[in-house]
Protein backbone atom coordinates (compact mmCIF):
# COMPACT_ATOMS: atom_id res chain seq x y z
CA UNK A 1 0.00 0.00 0.00
CA UNK A 2 1.28 3.45 -0.91
CA UNK A 3 -0.03 6.90 -0.17
CA UNK A 4 0.49 9.55 -2.84
CA UNK A 5 1.24 12.82 -1.08
CA UNK A 6 0.63 16.25 -2.63
CA UNK A 7 3.45 18.16 -4.33
CA UNK A 8 3.57 21.64 -5.82
CA UNK A 9 5.19 20.70 -9.14
CA UNK A 10 3.48 18.74 -11.89
CA UNK A 11 5.40 15.55 -12.58
CA UNK A 12 6.94 15.26 -9.11
CA UNK A 13 5.49 12.30 -7.25
CA UNK A 14 5.87 11.81 -3.49
CA UNK A 15 4.90 8.36 -2.24
CA UNK A 16 4.62 7.40 1.41
CA UNK A 17 5.10 3.66 1.92
CA UNK A 18 3.32 1.49 4.43
CA UNK A 19 5.62 0.25 7.18
CA UNK A 20 4.79 -3.13 8.71
CA UNK A 21 6.28 -3.47 12.17
CA UNK A 22 6.20 -5.67 15.22
CA UNK A 23 8.48 -6.57 18.13
CA UNK A 24 11.08 -7.98 15.69
CA UNK A 25 11.51 -4.76 13.73
CA UNK A 26 9.89 -3.62 10.50
CA UNK A 27 9.54 -4.31 6.79
CA UNK A 28 8.77 -1.80 4.08
CA UNK A 29 8.41 -2.37 0.37
CA UNK A 30 10.56 0.39 -1.16
CA UNK A 31 9.72 -0.25 -4.82
CA UNK A 32 7.18 -2.28 -6.75
CA UNK A 33 6.72 -1.41 -10.42
CA UNK A 34 3.00 -2.24 -10.73
CA UNK A 35 2.00 -0.40 -7.56
CA UNK A 36 4.10 2.66 -8.43
CA UNK A 37 2.56 2.69 -11.94
CA UNK A 38 -0.89 2.89 -10.33
CA UNK A 39 0.31 6.17 -8.75
CA UNK A 40 1.65 7.60 -12.00
CA UNK A 41 5.29 6.53 -11.73
CA UNK A 42 5.90 4.52 -14.89
CA UNK A 43 9.67 4.41 -15.18
CA UNK A 44 12.23 1.66 -15.33
CA UNK A 45 15.05 2.31 -12.91
CA UNK A 46 18.29 1.20 -14.54
CA UNK A 47 20.67 2.55 -11.91
CA UNK A 48 20.49 2.94 -8.14
CA UNK A 49 22.99 4.98 -6.15
CA UNK A 50 23.26 5.16 -2.38
CA UNK A 51 24.99 7.95 -0.49
CA UNK A 52 25.44 8.79 3.15
CA UNK A 53 25.70 12.41 4.18
CA UNK A 54 27.03 14.13 7.27
CA UNK A 55 24.69 16.48 9.09
CA UNK A 56 24.45 19.81 7.25
CA UNK A 57 25.37 18.44 3.82
CA UNK A 58 23.72 20.09 0.84
CA UNK A 59 23.95 18.06 -2.35
CA UNK A 60 23.42 20.21 -5.40
CA UNK A 61 20.55 19.85 -7.80
CA UNK A 62 21.77 18.09 -10.90
CA UNK A 63 19.80 17.50 -14.07
CA UNK A 64 19.99 15.65 -17.35
CA UNK A 65 18.50 16.87 -20.60
CA UNK A 66 18.72 14.12 -23.24
CA UNK A 67 17.73 11.57 -22.24
CA UNK A 68 16.00 12.70 -19.09
CA UNK A 69 16.43 10.76 -15.89
CA UNK A 70 13.97 9.89 -13.15
CA UNK A 71 15.28 10.31 -9.61
CA UNK A 72 14.42 8.02 -6.72
CA UNK A 73 15.23 9.57 -3.34
CA UNK A 74 14.96 7.62 -0.09
CA UNK A 75 15.88 8.48 3.47
CA UNK A 76 16.30 5.34 5.58
CA UNK A 77 17.37 7.25 8.71
CA UNK A 78 17.37 10.87 9.80
CA UNK A 79 15.77 13.66 7.80
CA UNK A 80 16.01 14.91 4.25
CA UNK A 81 15.07 18.27 2.76
CA UNK A 82 14.55 17.43 -0.90
CA UNK A 83 14.06 20.17 -3.48
CA UNK A 84 12.85 19.76 -7.05
CA UNK A 85 13.14 22.62 -9.53
CA UNK A 86 10.89 22.97 -12.57
CA UNK A 87 13.13 23.60 -15.60
CA UNK A 88 10.32 23.53 -18.20
CA UNK A 89 10.26 27.13 -19.50
CA UNK A 90 6.58 27.06 -20.44
CA UNK A 91 5.46 25.71 -17.08
CA UNK A 92 3.65 27.95 -14.56
CA UNK A 93 6.08 26.74 -11.87
CA UNK A 94 9.29 27.34 -13.92
CA UNK A 95 12.24 28.27 -11.72
CA UNK A 96 10.82 27.07 -8.40
CA UNK A 97 13.28 26.39 -6.05
CA UNK A 98 17.13 25.97 -5.79
CA UNK A 99 18.55 29.20 -7.13
CA UNK A 100 19.65 32.53 -5.61
CA UNK A 101 17.06 34.20 -7.81
CA UNK A 102 14.35 31.96 -6.38
CA UNK A 103 15.41 32.00 -2.72
CA UNK A 104 15.07 28.57 -1.13
CA UNK A 105 15.10 28.83 2.65
CA UNK A 106 17.55 26.03 3.39
CA UNK A 107 17.28 24.46 6.85
CA UNK A 108 21.05 24.83 7.45
CA UNK A 109 23.07 28.04 7.86
CA UNK A 110 26.49 26.82 6.70
CA UNK A 111 26.03 23.81 4.42
CA UNK A 112 28.78 21.35 3.51
CA UNK A 113 29.18 21.56 -0.28
CA UNK A 114 31.26 19.74 -2.87
CA UNK A 115 33.54 21.82 -5.10
CA UNK A 116 31.22 21.04 -8.04
CA UNK A 117 28.20 22.38 -6.18
CA UNK A 118 30.07 25.49 -5.02
CA UNK A 119 30.69 26.47 -8.65
CA UNK A 120 27.43 25.26 -10.20
CA UNK A 121 25.75 27.74 -12.58
CA UNK A 122 22.51 29.45 -11.59
CA UNK A 123 19.25 28.98 -13.44
CA UNK A 124 19.72 32.41 -15.05
CA UNK A 125 23.06 31.21 -16.45
CA UNK A 126 21.72 28.01 -18.03
CA UNK A 127 18.01 28.73 -18.51
CA UNK A 128 18.08 29.76 -22.16
CA UNK A 129 20.23 26.77 -23.14
CA UNK A 130 17.77 24.18 -21.83
CA UNK A 131 16.05 22.16 -24.59
CA UNK A 132 12.65 22.17 -22.90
Amino acid sequence: MLERLPTKLEGVVLLGPTVHGDERGFMVETYRRDLWAEHGVEVEFVQHNHSRSSKGTLRGLHFQTEPGQAKLVRCPRGRIFDVAVDLRRGSPTYGEWDDPGVGVEWPVDEPLLSERDKTAPTLAEVGETLPF
